[in-house]
């Protein structure tokens, strides 16, 4: 498919700027600093989202959200799970270290945040490439990151999938997390298209 490098140069701009947007609205909503890595752009199998996304092995908390309309995939922020449980203790004004269990209130909190952070993160994308993308419901999932690809990718057909990643992470409080964004590969053209037509 030609036109691959057009893409990943424009969707880091992109990209770049939305994950700048969700970032803002975090530090606003826990009241401090957080640092943003500059995306990562990449066409990876759908057996190797694991390993990237929270680790094969380790047991995550993510905030997910199926995408639709021009474009088709998902959003995904992953903490590992004592990270989630520290944004948790921030978000309720709590110690560090007070939440131990993935309790409602704590799963009530962790949606609001994906419902909060996706949307600036996303809107950059439709705003700039005059496409409609649209996000779904947020779920809170708890599992280890080996099951987490194949949830994520249940919408997605082809083997391949485009994957936009940034770190981020709130180092008064040590917290690391990821946002990921999995595009189905069928989406690019989509991109392609909409950028040549800005050309």
């Amino acid at each position: 498919m030609n036109g691959i490098k057009e893409v990943e140069d424009a969707l880091k701009e992109i990209e770049n700027m939305g994950a700048g947007n969700a970032s803002r609205v975090m530090s606003d909503l826990i009241k401090k600093e957080v640092r943003l890595v500059v995306p990562e752009i990449k066409i990876v199998n759908k057996s190797d989202i694991a390993s990237i996304v929270g680790g094969p092995e380790s047991m995550v908390i993510c905030m997910y959200s199926p995408i639709s309309g021009d474009l088709s995939g998902n959003v995904v922020i992953a903490f590992q799970k004592k990270e989630a449980f520290k944004l948790i203790d921030l978000l309720e004004k709590k110690d560090i270290g007070s939440t131990e269990l993935l309790e409602d209130e704590g799963k009530h909190q962790l949606e609001n945040v994906g419902l909060i952070l996706i949307r600036p993160y996303l809107d950059p994308l439709g705003e700039f490439l005059d496409i409609d993308v649209h996000s779904g419901k947020v779920r809170v999932l708890s599992t280890f990151g080996r099951s987490l690809s194949d949830f994520l990718l249940l919408n997605v057909k082809e083997e391949n999938t485009l994957l936009i990643t940034t770190n981020f992470s709130v180092p008064d409080a040590n917290i690391h997390g990821d946002f990921a964004f999995l595009l189905a590969f069928s989406s690019i053209q989509t991109i392609i298209n909409a950028i040549k037509s800005k050309l």
